[in-house]
């Protein structure tokens, strides 16, 4: 025969009551791409030493103050008291330095007065001398008294400023 007249598509009526299905959806997405973290850090060491452990690896998620790294200190703690003790000792010089200027103030002081007792009695030896009431032997034991006195003086100014100068030395140590 003949052909059948063509029908047209159904359409679809919501309200006729369709019957609806559950099926199941893939929710997965794959990706190429590269994973960075939020937050990178440099580590370096500020001393030399051996590592002893090493409590996390690269990747792992760590918290501020978390211990990454043991270092042995053992050189470190080492230099550490032989550097305390060089201060102990520098600050005991200091303590004897500060003796040392002590005693060149006092010699200083007694050498000054040597010097003015020394300066008076060697000019009344020169006055005497002059009024011929003094022998020279006697005007050149004062006058040879005045220069040892003046000299000691010079030294004692000498042992203060050398005192002071160890003073600035054990000051720049400590």
């Amino acid at each position: 025969g003949s052909p059948a007249p063509e029908q047209p598509p159904a359409k679809s009526n919501p309200q006729a009551g369709e019957a609806l299905s559950l099926t199941e959806v893939a929710d997965e997405y794959e990706a190429v791409g590269t994973v960075r973290s939020k937050t990178r850090s440099i580590l370096s060491s500020r001393v030399v030493g051996n590592v002893l452990s090493v409590p996390v690896r690269e990747g792992d998620t760590v918290e501020a103050g978390q211990l990454l790294m043991e270092i042995d200190d053992r050189d470190a703690r080492a230099s550490q008291r032989e550097a305390q003790a060089g201060l102990r000792e520098a600050e005991d010089s200091l303590e004897e330095v500060g003796h040392s200027i002590a005693a060149a103030r006092s010699g200083l002081d007694a050498a000054q007065a040597n010097v003015q007792l020394a300066t008076l009695n060697f000019n009344r030896q020169k006055t005497m001398l002059e009024r011929k009431t003094v022998s020279q032997q006697d005007f050149d034991e004062a006058q040879a008294r005045f220069k040892a006195a003046t000299a000691d003086a010079v030294r004692a100014q000498q042992m203060v400023e050398a005192s002071l100068s160890r003073q600035k030395q054990v000051e720049a140590r400590i």
